[in-house]
């Protein structure tokens, strides 16, 4: 099965395994994805998603080092964020670029963005 998925391609995208055969995915257009038993969900920008025959694992042994694992069920897109707001002390939530798509993350969840946004800044890079 871990064959089946190829390495990040030239223009950035990658090919899964679904229920209807293989599809090439563009992952410029992937907001993030999230762990589902022993598949996968990968969710684009636009709000719609796909079910990948793989484990998150898998899939993210294959992508750049734009895509961060947030916890055990969700890896983000960094590159495709675009703010992040507080719902209560326990609860943020993480908006992506072209506003269709919301994640509820939790407290570590915060704190792992949290890092990421400092080690952003030291490095010259865009703030979300």
């Amino acid at each position: 099965m871990q064959d089946s998925i190829l390495k990040a391609g030239s223009k950035g995208s990658f090919l899964v395994r679904t229920a209807e055969g293989d599809r090439l995915v563009n992952m410029h257009r992937v907001a993030y994805l999230k762990a589902r038993n022993r598949w996968c969900e990968i969710v684009k920008l636009d709000g719609a998603s796909l079910e990948a025959r793989h484990s998150l694992k898998e899939i993210e042994v294959r992508l750049p080092d734009v895509f961060l694992r947030l916890d055990r069920f969700h890896l983000l897109n960094t590159g495709r964020m675009d703010k992040v707001s507080r719902l209560s002390r326990d609860e943020s939530v993480l908006d992506f670029e072209e506003g269709g798509v919301r994640l509820r993350i939790g407290r570590a969840g915060m704190s792992k963005l949290r890092k990421l946004r400092l080690s952003l800044f030291k490095a010259g890079g865009r703030e979300f």
